[in-house]
């Protein structure tokens, strides 16, 4: 198997690209690895070599995302140098391209998405380790991706990721799901859109909101609070002023509003693995990673559908087989994983 691992580098890549350096050989694996750093922006993207390299390689392998219209992730040589999420996301661009014109499989790493319900049990987050990285074939996203699933495994992926998070964290994670969101007249309905500038929403967030409060007023008149993403820039106090009995929440974790949600309202963030996993419903997009769970139709926001103890748990099991550990990334395991979402493909 050979690799091309290109574009912006991240943990992941950084440590598949090192792993094959130090025994690819010994496993019949090879790479050749080209990483844009910003201040490098006066690289070419592409040279003669990196070409030759596609053309014989079984699968091109990125880090992040691509297809940004905001202006902030928009590059040009003026803004070159400062411009970070600009140049990524053109990297990326360029590279899907590049995997559709040689007709490659597209290994597509992102942040975690299943570990994200460590959230609600290490705080700071950023204390939570080992990191995970997601790992998909074309895309980021869970509707728009092909993930690899139980039957490629020996093992318990899923009991194996709460057996280890029980020993990292030193708590206690509970092994049987149980719903408990606020179903008086009180509980309010937690709409969270994503960032402004982020492709993985699928509609710009502040038009995202509207229309799903408009949508939600046809059905039901519980109060709705917003709760946008803390780096957002977006005067979301304004959009709710327009409407009754809507507000913006004050800056806090989500974990902070759970006893007053009725359930929440997002577009394709992964904010849902940690909502779900306390026992908030969540109602989403149906490429989102939460919409297995049944709720992506705003119409049906006054018969939530509980998914069941072993519906909960089989959704789970399919969420644990799209990231991988760092130290599955520092390791000759992440070999067979790859080869076998290429072989997806075929």
């Amino acid at each position: 198997m050979k690799l091309f691992i290109y574009g912006n580098p991240a943990d992941c890549t950084v440590l598949l690209s090192k792993q094959i350096e130090r025994d690819g050989k010994d496993h019949g694996v090879e790479c050749h690895t080209k990483f844009i750093l910003p201040n490098r922006w006066h690289y070419p993207l592409f040279d003669e070599t990196d070409f030759h390299e596609l053309k014989n390689s079984d699968a091109i392998v990125t880090f992040g995302t691509w297809g940004s219209n905001h202006p902030s992730r928009q590059w040009n040589q003026e803004n070159a140098s400062r411009n970070k999420q600009g140049l990524k996301d053109l990297v990326n661009q360029f590279a899907e391209k590049m995997a559709k014109g040689f007709d490659k499989p597209h290994i597509v790493t992102e942040t975690g998405t299943y570990s994200r319900l460590r959230a609600n049990y290490v705080f700071p987050t950023s204390k939570g380790r080992p990191r995970y990285y997601r790992m998909g074939l074309n895309h980021w996203v869970y509707g728009k991706a092909q993930w690899l699933d139980k039957k490629y495994f020996d093992f318990d992926r899923h009991t194996q990721f709460k057996d280890q998070f029980e020993i990292n964290y030193e708590v206690s994670v509970p092994r049987t799901h149980a719903w408990q969101n606020n179903t008086t007249k009180n509980g309010k309905i937690f709409i969270i859109p994503g960032l402004e500038h982020d492709p993985t929403s699928t509609v710009r967030p502040d038009l995202w909101v509207k229309e799903t409060i408009n949508e939600l007023r046809n059905h039901t008149k519980r109060k709705i609070v917003i709760k946008s993403h803390p780096l957002s820039e977006i005067d979301f106090v304004g959009i709710a002023d327009e409407y009754q009995s809507v507000s913006v929440s004050k800056p806090g974790r989500l974990q902070d509003f759970y006893d007053q949600m009725y359930c929440a309202v997002i577009d394709n963030s992964t904010s849902v693995f940690e909502l779900v996993d306390y026992g908030i419903p969540v109602f989403c997009d149906r490429f989102s990673f939460g919409a297995g769970l049944g709720n992506i139709d705003l119409s049906h926001i006054n018969e939530i559908k509980y998914a069941s103890k072993s519906q909960y748990t089989n959704w789970e099991v399919a969420m644990s087989h799209t990231e991988f550990s760092v130290s599955e990334w520092n390791s000759p395991e992440i070999y067979t994983y790859i080869k076998k979402l290429i072989n997806y493909r075929k």
